[in-house]
């Protein structure tokens, strides 16, 4: 997802670059959900976090069978300026204008 990152970006030697305990499933091509259990993973040199794990899918890193993707650190959420404001129809009303003695009905 947008603003995650896999164990290239985010573990081996990237360790420290994204929040390892907010981790999601990845998805798409060789990708599945089926069997996902939350697990986690105390690594002696780069500390701890949370990993997805008895999804069957060969990852490329031997501690990941699962899609795994962690927060990045330094990702900043895209965000819309707003434009300037349309502006707003107003109404004048010319104030000496008078509608004494008219009748709504158009008779006397």
């Amino acid at each position: 997802p947008p603003g995650f990152g896999g164990p290239t970006e985010c573990h081996m030697w990237n360790f420290g670059s994204c929040h390892d305990g907010d981790v999601a499933l990845g998805s798409g091509p060789g990708c599945t959900a089926r069997g996902a259990m939350m697990g986690s993973f105390d690594h002696q040199r780069y500390g701890r976090g949370n990993a997805y794990r008895g999804c069957g899918v060969v990852t490329g890193v031997a501690e990941y069978d699962c899609c795994n993707c962690w927060r990045l650190k330094d990702h900043v959420e895209a965000t819309v300026e707003p434009g300037p404001a349309a502006p707003q129809p107003t109404l004048t009303v010319n104030a000496t204008q008078s509608l004494r003695g008219a009748s709504a009905g158009g008779g006397p």
